[in-house]
C-alpha cells in the first residue's frame, strides 16, 4: 500500500504500520492515509488552526516538489514529523 510513496518526500526508509492507515517512518516521521483529498485540505487546516492558537501539533512535511499531500491510486497520504522524535 505505502511502497515507493516515501519517494515523494525525498526519503528511502521503508514506512512501519502503526495503524491501518499510519505508518511510522524512521522514528522521526509518521505517514498518514487520510482517503481523499478534502480529507487531506481539512487535516492541513486544522493543523494550521491549532498551530495557530498555540497548540503543539506535528509540521506537515511538504513533498520534494512543494506538495502538503500526496494523491495516490489507494488514496491521500500527509506526512507528519512526529513530535516525539528528537530530529
Amino acid at each position: 500500500m505505502t511502497a515507493g510513496i516515501m519517494g515523494f518526500w525525498g526519503l528511502t526508509e521503508e514506512p512501519v504500520a502503526a495503524t491501518p492507515t499510519t505508518w511510522e517512518v524512521a522514528g522521526k516521521y509518521i505517514l498518514k492515509s487520510v482517503g481523499t483529498k478534502n480529507a487531506a485540505l481539512n487535516n492541513i487546516r486544522l493543523t494550521a488552526a491549532l498551530r495557530s492558537h498555540g497548540v503543539p501539533v506535528p509540521h506537515i512535511m511538504k513533498t520534494t516538489d512543494g506538495r502538503d499531500y500526496i494523491l495516490a491510486e489507494d488514496g491521500c497520504y500527509l506526512l507528519w514529523k512526529n513530535l516525539l522524535a528528537v530530529i
